[in-house]
C-alpha cells in the first residue's frame, strides 16, 4: 500500500543487458532515502538484479522489447529487420504503463531508454546517454535522421536526463554532447552504484576478472573466447556471467559466478589485477567512479560501444580490444602500461536530483 503523503514513482530500465538496471540503483536508492515510494517495471533479469539490491521493492512485469544480435558482422542487418518489432514494443510498453497507471496512480515516471514509458498527464523523465546515436558504417548516412526521430520520441517526456558531465571532461563524447539537444535536457553527472573507497591495502585474489553483460549470443561468444584463453594459462580467474539465474561453479580452474550484488562486485573488482568487460556505458561509469581501468571489448553490432571504446582508449583511460581479435595476454601487457587515471568529471548528486524534481514538478 502507498504510505500516507509519499510520492509514488514508477521506474523502468531498458532490458538490453543489465547496465540500464544497474545504473538505476543510485536513482532508486536516492528516492527511497527521501521518502518516495518506488515501483519498478522490469523483465526477469533486470528485476532479479534490482530485487537483490532492494529486497522489499515492488516489481511489475514489463513488456519485452529486446533486440537480438547476430553471431557475426551482419548484426546491423539483423537489427534493421527488427525495427518494426522494436516500434511495436514501444507501443506495448506504453499500453502496459497506462494499465499500471489506473491501478497504482503514480505521480512521477522515470524511463531509462524506454521510449514508450511516459504519460502525458504525469511528469515523465527520460534518461539516456545517447542523444546523437552512432550507426554502423553501411547506414551511417542515416545518423542525422535517426537523431531527429529520437528527439521526437524524447519530446514526449517532460525532462531528459543525461548521466554525464556537461563539461569537456566527459565520458560519452559526441553521444550526448551533440549540436542539437532535446528540450529540457539536464546533465546529472556520472551515475554509478559503486562507492569510492580506499582499497590500497586490499589483497589481490584474482589475476583476471571478466564481467560479462549484454545481449545474446554475443555474451556467450565472449565467454567462450575467455574460457579458451584462460584455461591454457596459469591465471587465477573469475567470470561474473551476468546471468542471475545460472548456477555457480568452478570449471577449467575458473570460478564462475552467476551474478553478484553491488558490494560483492566492488570487492571482487578491488581484488583483481586485470578486469575484462564490455564497453557498456554503465560499466564504464562504474569503473570511473572507482578510479579503475580495464580492457573493454565492444559488443559486435553495437556502434555506440565501438565509439565509446575508441573514444576512451584514445584518452588513455582504457585498453580497447575487438572481440574478433581478442588476446588476453596482449591486453594485460597493454593495461600494465596504463597508469590508473582519475577522470575529473562530475558525479551524480542525490540531494540535487531531489531538489531538481521538486522544483521542476513541484513534488
Amino acid at each position: 500500500m502507498k504510505a500516507e503523503n509519499s510520492i509514488r514513482v514508477l521506474i523502468s530500465p531498458l532490458n538490453w543487458g543489465l547496465g540500464h538496471a544497474s545504473r538505476c540503483v543510485p536513482i532508486i536508492e536516492t528516492l527511497l532515502q527521501h521518502g518516495y515510494e518506488v515501483i519498478v517495471c522490469a523483465e526477469k533479469k533486470q528485476a532479479s538484479l534490482l530485487k537483490g539490491e532492494f529486497p522489499s521493492i515492488q516489481i511489475l512485469q514489463m513488456a519485452n522489447n529486446e533486440i537480438k544480435y547476430a553471431h557475426g558482422s551482419s548484426s546491423f542487418l539483423k537489427i534493421l529487420v527488427q525495427i518494426p518489432s522494436f516500434l511495436s514494443g514501444i507501443v506495448r510498453e506504453h499500453r502496459a504503463l497506462k494499465k499500471y497507471q489506473k491501478i497504482y496512480q503514480p505521480q512521477l515516471i522515470i524511463s531509462d531508454n524506454r521510449y514508450g514509458f511516459f504519460l502525458k498527464d504525469v511528469p515523465s523523465i527520460f534518461m539516456t546517454h545517447q542523444i546523437s546515436p552512432r550507426l554502423p558504417y553501411p547506414i551511417r548516412f542515416a545518423e542525422n535522421l535517426t537523431a531527429k526521430l529520437q528527439r521526437l520520441f524524447i519530446n514526449n517526456f517532460a525532462l531528459c536526463m543525461i548521466p554525464d558531465s556537461e563539461s569537456e571532461y566527459n565520458l560519452s563524447g559526441l553521444l550526448s554532447h551533440g549540436k542539437i539537444l532535446p528540450r529540457n535536457t539536464k546533465y546529472i553527472g556520472v551515475l554509478s552504484r559503486m562507492k569510492p573507497q580506499n582499497n590500497a591495502d586490499i589483497e589481490k585474489k584474482y589475476d583476471v576478472c571478466a564481467i560479462l553483460s549484454g545481449p545474446e549470443p554475443q555474451r556467450s561468444i565472449l565467454e567462450s573466447i575467455l574460457i579458451n584463453q584462460l584455461k591454457n594459462n596459469n591465471l587465477k580467474a573469475i567470470i561474473i556471467r551476468g546471468l542471475p539465474d545460472s548456477a555457480e561453479k568452478i570449471e577449467f580452474g575458473i570460478e564462475f559466478r552467476a551474478h553478484v550484488p553491488t558490494s560483492v562486485m566492488q570487492t571482487i573488482i578491488n581484488q583483481s589485477h586485470t578486469i575484462v568487460m564490455r564497453a557498456g556505458y554503465s560499466s564504464i561509469m562504474d569503473f570511473v567512479a572507482l578510479g579503475k581501468t580495464a580492457i573493454i571489448v565492444p559488443t559486435p553490432g553495437q556502434s555506440e560501444q565501438k565509439y565509446l571504446a575508441e573514444y576512451l582508449s584514445k584518452s588513455g583511460f582504457f585498453v580497447s580490444m575487438t572481440q574478433h581479435n581478442f588476446d588476453l595476454r596482449s591486453g594485460i601487457e597493454q593495461l600494465a602500461r596504463i597508469k590508473s587515471r582519475q577522470i575529473q568529471t562530475k558525479r551524480f548528486n542525490g540531494i540535487k536530483f531531489i531538489e531538481m524534481i521538486k522544483i521542476q514538478f513541484r513534488l
